[in-house]
Order: C-alpha cells, then structure tokens, then sequence
C-alpha cells in the first residue's frame, strides 16, 4: 500500500529552512596549518595588526633604531673619508735612523667627570685618521686641575735646560729622557725635519696648555704667575715659531635635565666626526697658519679667504718686555672653543672659599702676552685638500693610497723544477 503523503506545513517548514541554510553566509574555515608546526605543538596563528599599545612600542623602537643606525652609518662612512685622505702618508718611506713624526695629544679629566671621558673622545673620534696615516703620538694626560700645566710647562723647561740655560735650581738627577738621548746620539738616531704639533682636547685643556706655555717659557726657569707675564723675560732660546696646536671641540654635557640635548648628540655623533676628522687631517697634512687677533680680523666669515699654507707662518718680529704690556687686545686663543663652558658642571663655578689657597685655572681669564701669542701656529686644512675630501666622499675620486696585496690569493709560481724541456 501507497505511504500517504506528508502535509503542506511541514513540506513549507522544510522548504524555508532550507532556503534559511542557503541564504546565510558561511563562516570562512580557518587556513590550514603547517603540518611541521602542528607536530611541533605550535599554535595556528593568524596574521592580524597588532593592538594599540603594541603600535607605539613598535613605531618609538623602530624610529629610534633607525635614527641610530643611520647616524652610525654616516659615522663611518665620514671617517672613511679622512681617512683616505691621509692614508697615502703611512706609505712614504723614511730612513731607518730618522726619527718618525711625533704629536703631543693633551688630554685632561673633563668638569665633573673622569680622565676616561677624554680617553674615549680622543680614541672614537680623532684617533682614526691619525693611525690611518701611522702618526705616532705621545700623550700628556691630567686627572686633576693643573696636571696639565705642569706637565707642559715641565716639558718646555726640560727643553731649555737641554739647551744650555741655567736657572735657579740645577737638576743633580740624569733622568731616562737624557739617557735616551745620549743614546740616540751616540747610534747616529737623528729626528725628521717634519713638523710635530699638539693637539689639544678640550677647553679646560686649553687653558691650562696655555698658562703652561706661559710658565715654560717667560722668565726664569721658575714658574711665574699670571699677572706677571708682561714683566717676566722671554727666554733666550725661545723658538721665533712655536709648534702650531690643534684645539679640539669636546661637548661633554652632564645633568639629568640635559637629557633631551644628550639624545639629540647622541643621533647626531656623524657631525662631530666630520668636525674633528677635518681638524686631525689638518694636523696630519701639517698645514698651519698664525693666530689672529680680533682687532684685524672682527669676524669668523673674514678668515675664510685666507690660505692654511706654511708659507704664511712667516718670522714674527722680536718684541721687548716693555712692549708687551697688556692691552685690551683679544686674541682668538683667548675665544677657542669658548662655547665649551656653557656646558660645564656647576660645581666648576662655585665662589671661591677665603681659605683656599689653589688657584682655578678653568674659570680664569685666558691671559696672553704678545711675545707668546705672535709664535703660536695653529693647524688648518687648506681649501684644495678640503675639495678632495669631499670628492673621497662622494665616491668621485679615490685616495692616493696603494691598495695592500693579498699575497695569499695570488698563485704560486714555482718554474720548472722538472726540467721538462730538457
């Protein structure tokens, strides 16, 4: 028998649910997932944007590590510039028995800090191009106020009793430099016709190789103080030029406050290379010229016609104690780097106590006397130099050094051992 047919509602009830199924969207299944890493237990991850916070985080870490390794880039790439540039200079020969080229690098403990600051500002930023031209150095280094002056002043005089002078005090002990330099003599050791040069790092270093100066070389073999210089003798050996100096910038800035400026020097180390490559060029290629004073030179823009060619370190006249009395006169050793101060701690400028008896040489006056200021060179880097170091950077030219051979990669050529042509 027949089955009887269902009725007309539940025929609609299914009719609609059916048309309800197809009408709806599907959910999207979820991708599948790596076979390897469902084995390793690893959950199916979906990419998605990440939240918010994590937007931020991303953004301020990425924008800070681009900013750095940008600036460590350009770092690199300028001190490869002046570097090139010089490195020519370590490919000259010289004669065994001649003495190389020696600088003086003055270095002293920055306000408030410790002698490794200074240490790591020579090292990262002028060191380089003079190892790139293999310029030996001798260092003259302060841990305290006034280790500075001493040390230079020390140094000139040890220089003027070599020569002959007598003071006051006759030194009775034969110290290791006079044996060395008996012992140079006695094997035919003679020092190089080059010029050698201080470079000097620092404000406060600055002013303390200048009272050092002063001490080493007016009056007698004692040192006298400051105010004292118009009235002290020149001495007799006194060189008509002195070795030409290299102050250099150094922005050591300290303070929790100073934060936002120590971040923006922090991003920014590729424009203080370039500065101080610049200036370490200019004492290795030893171009100098004489320091001005402000009366015949009111401006910086009126020094830029001038030529930093050692024809122009010409003799200065001699002067008389007489005539150097001081003026209001301004020399431009007297303003090198003054900038720098600003920046000290304020423990520098604190009033001096009644009781204290050691002077500050870091917040004195820089006083100078005419008959030392007229001898002073100082290193500068001349135009056409400048030209090619830009060239060296912009990759259209190449430095004058010959590029070291790889003997390793070279093959062996050994001949005919075998006599195979006999």
């Amino acid at each position: 028998m027949a089955e009887a047919p269902k009725q007309d509602g539940s025929v609609v009830g299914a009719l609609n649910s059916d048309g309800a199924a197809g009408s709806a969207p599907k959910a999207q299944a979820p991708p599948k997932q790596n076979p390897v890493f469902r084995m390793m237990g690893l959950p199916n991850f979906r990419w998605r944007l990440p939240s918010r916070n994590w937007m931020i985080f991303l953004t301020i870490v990425g924008t800070w590590t681009t900013a750095v390794v940008y600036d460590r880039r350009e770092k690199k790439r300028i001190q490869k510039k002046w570097c090139d540039l010089v490195a020519d200079i370590a490919q000259q020969t010289s004669n065994p028995r001649e003495l190389p080229r020696t600088l003086n690098v003055i270095l002293a403990a920055p306000p408030g800090d410790s002698l490794a600051a200074s240490q790591v500002y020579f090292k990262e930023y002028v060191k380089p191009v003079l190892v790139a031209a293999a310029v030996e150095y001798d260092l003259i280094q302060g841990r305290r106020e006034g280790d500075v002056r001493y040390g230079v002043a020390e140094q000139i005089r040890r220089l003027r009793r070599k020569k002959g002078e007598q003071g006051a005090e006759q030194e009775t002990d034969v110290d290791g430099e006079q044996l060395l330099d008996t012992y140079r003599q006695l094997t035919g050791v003679y020092a190089g016709p080059g010029v050698k040069g201080d470079v000097v790092i620092g404000r406060h270093t600055w002013k303390e190789y200048i009272r050092g100066l002063h001490e080493g070389w007016l009056g007698p073999l004692d040192p006298p103080a400051a105010k004292a210089y118009s009235s002290s003798q020149l001495s007799p050996y006194t060189p008509s030029i002195l070795e030409p100096s290299q102050p250099f910038h150094q922005y050591h800035l300290l303070g929790f406050l100073k934060t936002p400026i120590r971040m923006w020097n922090y991003l920014n180390q590729r424009r203080l290379a370039d500065e101080c490559g610049r200036q370490a060029a200019a004492v290795v290629l030893a171009t100098y010229r004489p320091y001005h004073q402000f009366d015949s030179f009111p401006s910086s823009s009126s020094l830029d016609h001038l030529d930093a060619s050692p024809t122009q370190a010409a003799q200065v006249p001699e002067m008389d104690a007489n005539a150097a009395e001081q003026t209001g006169q301004t020399w431009e050793q007297q303003t090198v780097n003054q900038a720098d101060e600003l920046t000290w701690v304020k423990a520098v400028r604190k009033p001096k106590k009644i009781d204290e008896t050691k002077e500050r040489i870091w917040m004195a006056d820089v006083v100078m006397d005419p008959r030392i200021a007229t001898r002073m060179r100082r290193f500068e880097l001349d135009s056409e130099e400048e030209a090619r170091a830009t060239r060296i950077g912009e990759a259209k030219e190449k430095g004058r050094a010959i590029p070291p051979v790889d003997l390793e990669k070279q093959p062996s050529i050994i001949g005919n051992l075998d006599d195979e042509d006999a």
